[in-house]
């Protein structure tokens, strides 16, 4: 799989659909080069995004690619495959933009306040309201499965949330999801990888408490 998540800007990938389709031709021509036998494919994008536009240019240039890969969370801010929730997906704060209200934000912090309050006010929590489509994941993976058009389809990251501080990520509410999404995609894609079991991980450091 090339990259990570490419079609959000910040924090993942600062280049346009079409810097990442001319990254992943270099990565899949060389690593076919190599060894001929590895599998190489993406867009590895959020969210089901690009998956249609990816296919078009990898047939159209003979690019080589052994199989579309995406991401999919229900509390995922840009849910949709549609163009429409594509365009929202590049539509977010600059580095600049974010360092400044990131900067006013930790400005207005107290002294002794958990690690993970100030995750909450930096992330928020998409969960909270309980307005999501707990079946986004599938309605997206079978509108997916039309545009991979014969390639196996992999969701190699999924889950309820992707935001670190939502309530919901150490509560039976997570698990019940994680069981009944799993056996209802069960056929529907060709691979798929929970991430993750815990929320607790480095990705921002060790926290110094659970939950």
């Amino acid at each position: 799989e090339v990259w990570n998540e490419p079609d959000l800007r910040h924090p993942f990938f600062n280049g346009t659909q079409e810097d990442y389709f001319a990254l992943y031709d270099t990565t899949a021509k060389t690593i076919k080069k190599v060894c001929p036998g590895l599998r190489v494919g993406g867009p590895a994008t959020s969210g089901s995004h690009w998956i249609e536009d990816f296919v078009t240019h990898c047939r159209r240039d003979s690019i080589p690619v052994d199989f579309i890969s995406s991401h999919q969370y229900v509390g995922d801010p840009f849910i949709g495959v549609t163009d429409d929730h594509q365009e929202t997906s590049t539509v977010l704060l600059t580095p600049e933009e974010r360092a400044e209200q990131d900067k006013a934000f930790f400005a207005s912090i107290k002294e002794g306040t958990p690690l993970l309050s100030i995750l909450r006010g930096l992330f928020g929590d998409p969960t909270e309201d309980g307005k999501l489509d707990r079946d986004v994941f599938q309605k997206n993976a079978a509108m997916a499965r039309q545009q991979a058009d014969g390639l196996p389809l992999i969701y190699d990251e999924w889950n309820m949330c992707a935001t670190f501080s939502a309530y919901s990520n150490d509560t039976r509410k997570q698990a019940a999801y994680n069981v009944r999404t799993a056996l209802n995609m069960e056929g529907k894609t060709d691979g798929t990888a929970l991430w993750c079991f815990s929320d607790i991980f480095e990705e921002l450091g060790q926290l110094p408490e659970e939950f």
